[in-house]
């Protein structure tokens, strides 16, 4: 049985509230790896911690675009979510190329990989946990 269209105009609406995050938060990392000078992660979480982190942030937020909201997803969401994320981290590390003081890392890119598949694993577990007490 499928569902009944949205009115229109809902669907355009849903989507800029699905999609809009994701590009604010791209907006917030092209702006933080603009800067010449970034702060010293050392003594905290690190480069890598950092770089893991954020991307964390733009995987959770692809899933959620992806799939629709905060609900269960299938593996084809979660690696499209990914490999979005990794995608737009190369362009990142390339942006850095052109960014006075900066450099393109390699190991920043794996940083972001893992952080982006932590995350989607991460919110596929809760999913799973949720639909099985549910049952």
């Amino acid at each position: 049985m499928q569902r009944p269209s949205p009115p229109a105009g809902a669907a355009g609406r849903r989507s800029v509230a699905l999609w809009a995050p994701v590009a604010l938060y791209m907006a917030l990392i092209f702006a933080a790896s603009s800067v010449s000078h970034p702060p010293d992660l050392s003594t905290s979480i690190g480069d890598k911690g950092a770089h893991g982190l954020l991307y964390s942030g733009l995987a959770a937020l692809m899933v959620r675009a992806l799939a629709g909201g905060w609900q269960p997803f299938g593996g084809g969401i979660g690696l499209a979510a990914v490999a979005y994320s990794i995608l737009y981290g190369a362009t990142d590390e390339i942006h850095q190329l052109f960014v006075p003081n900066r450099t393109a890392d390699v190991k920043d890119l794996a940083a972001d990989a893992v952080g982006a598949a932590v995350a989607v694993l991460l919110l596929y577990i809760v999913h799973a946990v949720r639909a099985r007490v549910r049952r």
